[in-house]
């Protein structure tokens, strides 16, 4: 081999390493992203019992993200995790049902997770947002799970959604599939966007009206500060210009 032929071998392998190393980052950041999901979505689907409690506390909560409403989730859920003591799980009980449950059927009562009562004028489940959303689900070969107690737009069910769709691109990203791994960064942009992001502000808005825990108060701004730190890395993975967006 020449000395020119051994110089673009070089440049070539250098090449490679590099992008190995994208892919590497890629995979790394979409499991961080999906565990994140797969955290958040039983907080708001079930009470916390002692496991869940346990898990949250070996939880590291960034104090400074760059996103205002992770870092001040953060302060308030690691500060009241700092301070539990032997009735913190029947505080926390009592809180869950007194943020998602209520005790009326007005729709009034409890800030309720379900994409439906934000987008139907009467505040009724099973609506529009749900059949929506079914359908997405099903375009990417994923139907109703038995772990789906509730309805299909139950913000549980949206934040799984999401954490599937992550670790399919973290699993593309592993094998070098760029390909496949940007389709599943779009079509989870597009759904984050239409979905999530649209109707999970207003939620999370009334969930500080119902909570009586910082813990529950953080969780209100954990689910929309990782919506708008999903949103700002798929734009700047898939290459989306503010401009484009209309936003």
């Amino acid at each position: 081999m020449n000395e020119q032929n051994a110089t673009v071998a070089a440049q070539v392998s250098a090449a490679e390493d590099a992008e190995n190393v994208s892919l590497t980052e890629m995979h790394d950041l979409c499991r961080e992203y999906a565990d994140t999901f797969g955290l958040m979505a039983p907080l708001c689907n079930k009470e916390v019992d002692q496991p869940l409690l346990d898990k949250l506390m070996e939880t590291l909560y960034p104090l400074s993200s760059g996103n205002e409403n992770v870092t001040r989730a953060s302060r308030l859920i690691a500060g009241w995790l700092s301070k539990t003591w032997e009735g913190a799980l029947d505080e926390l009980r009592a809180d869950y049902t007194a943020t998602f449950i209520g005790h009326r059927s007005d729709g009034h009562s409890a800030a309720y997770p379900y994409e439906s009562t934000y987008t139907s004028s009467k505040r009724l489940l099973m609506q529009g947002a749900r059949t929506e959303v079914l359908a997405i689900y099903r375009s990417q070969g994923l139907d109703k799970q038995e772990s789906w107690r509730n309805s299909e737009d139950h913000v549980s069910v949206e934040f799984e959604f999401i954490q599937r769709m992550f670790v399919r691109a973290a699993n593309a990203f592993k094998r070098n599939d760029v390909e496949h791994a940007e389709f599943f960064l779009t079509t989870l942009r597009g759904f984050v966007v239409s979905h999530p992001l649209a109707w999970v502000p207003m939620l999370a808005s009334e969930m500080r009206n119902f909570a009586k825990t910082d813990f529950y108060r953080g969780l209100s701004f954990m689910l929309v500060g990782y919506l708008q730190l999903t949103k700002q890395m798929l734009d700047e993975i898939l290459g989306i210009e503010e401009d484009a967006q209309g936003a």
